[in-house]
């Protein structure tokens, strides 16, 4: 969805109706592509109980949605991103392991054409690149890219995957060089292209002492540990921007001020709507409207900046915290699944590290949606990048704990 409204964006097709056509026809072909192997047998009973009550949730707060958004149009995005999204999972986690890795690969090598062809086409038609929107989704195709790597048997297709995406980050960084006048590399992006670069280095390294691949085993510390990264970065992000942004090279000082300025008026405006909307939200879209402040001598309309700060506002305290408890707290439960065939066989290396990856994909993706939107159902079109993706990551590596053999982590 995301790379077909970017191009309808260029050319001028009206934003809201290329989105509904685009979601319902994507809903259409994911349930008739599947329409075999998509049954309510094929899901266990708790599973749909879940898939029941967080449908009937979803639509409560898509009528909520629409009683507090702006515009009835952002409260219907999210609602269509919601189902698309649960279809997904349905769809996905009952596939086999070779099919999944097949539709990662699918995603991965298309996200490295289409994001490219979009920058040229912005290029041709408005004369600037869309440099920010590749540098975004470095990280997450990076982890991708690791993690096809590692699980794959063929030396010709390890080439082709670092090659491939090797020349992706060559075309960014071109394009935010000679392809517009707003050279202002995405520091987020970068960096947290390079920590994972240094994480996986140094955790196949750790990997070799045993008292490491026994701390790992252990969800909680795990957990933790998990957190106190994620609280490390929210505080490193202030420093960051306060001492080191405000220089010349970098210049991001502006951007965070405007950012914090603006998720400040968000947060007041929720806490103020009332105890009701404070506990549970105010609805699918409602976070989707502008405030207007007066930095530096300019006056800005702008709306939230932070994935966090929109779920907080839309869905309230409630569904944020248990959010956040089953994050940092379940996510162990939610990836390891039992052994039910003999033919599976546990490998304690990949076992390690695909539960590093999964620690390292939440604390990027917790890390990443406090300054920015990503990868979340949210009424901003543009930003529900890669979504689809990084469920696709999620149970793949789910699927890996459980490893058929044949399948060895190089």
């Amino acid at each position: 969805m995301d790379f077909f409204n970017n191009v309808g964006l260029k050319i001028g097709v009206p934003y809201f109706e290329m989105y509904i056509g685009i979601a319902v026809l994507c809903i259409f072909f994911a349930l008739c592509l599947n329409v075999r192997s998509f049954s309510l047998r094929n899901v266990n009973r708790s599973s749909l109980i879940l898939i029941v009550i967080v449908f009937s949730y979803s639509l409560l707060q898509f009528m909520n949605g629409l009683f507090h958004a702006v515009d009835y149009k952002a409260s219907v995005v999210v609602f269509l991103s919601l189902i698309f999204v649960l279809i997904l999972l349905v769809i996905l986690v009952p596939k086999d392991i070779t099919e999944l890795r097949f539709y990662l690969q699918g995603v991965f090598y298309l996200a490295l054409l289409f994001y490219p062809l979009v920058d040229v086409l912005s290029y041709l038609v408005t004369g600037k690149s869309q440099h920010v929107l590749m540098a975004n989704i470095m990280p997450v195709l990076a982890i991708q890219c690791i993690i096809l790597y590692m699980t794959s048997s063929l030396r010709s297709e390890r080439s082709l995957l670092i090659t491939c995406f090797g020349l992706y980050i060559v075309w960014g960084v071109v394009s935010v060089l000679y392809l517009t006048s707003d050279q202002r590399f995405q520091a987020k992006a970068y960096f947290f292209l390079i920590s994972i670069v240094i994480f996986y280095f140094f955790a196949l390294l750790l990997n070799k002492l045993s008292f490491v691949r026994a701390l790992v085993k252990n969800k909680i510390f795990v957990s933790s540990l998990c957190m106190f990264f994620v609280a490390s970065g929210l505080v490193a992000i202030k420093f960051f921007y306060v001492s080191v942004a405000d220089s010349s090279i970098l210049d991001r000082a502006n951007s965070y001020y405007i950012r914090s300025a603006v998720n400040e008026l968000v947060i007041s405006d929720w806490m103020s709507s009332g105890w009701f909307n404070v506990f549970f939200g105010n609805g699918l879209g409602s976070s989707f409207r502008e405030y207007y402040i007066n930095y530096d001598g300019r006056e800005l309309n702008l709306k939230s900046h932070s994935g966090l700060v929109s779920l907080l506002y839309e869905y309230g305290l409630f569904l944020s915290v248990i959010f956040m408890i089953s994050v940092f707290f379940w996510f162990g439960f939610m990836l390891i699944k039992k052994s039910n065939c003999g033919n599976y066989i546990r490998n304690e290396r990949l076992s390690y590290f695909i539960t590093l990856t999964i620690f390292l994909f939440i604390v990027f993706l917790v890390f990443y949606n406090s300054v920015y939107i990503f990868a979340i159902p949210t009424p901003n079109y543009g930003e529900q990048t890669q979504i689809v993706a990084c469920i696709l990551l999620v149970v793949y590596c789910r699927s890996l704990m459980d490893i058929r053999e044949g399948v060895v982590l190089k």
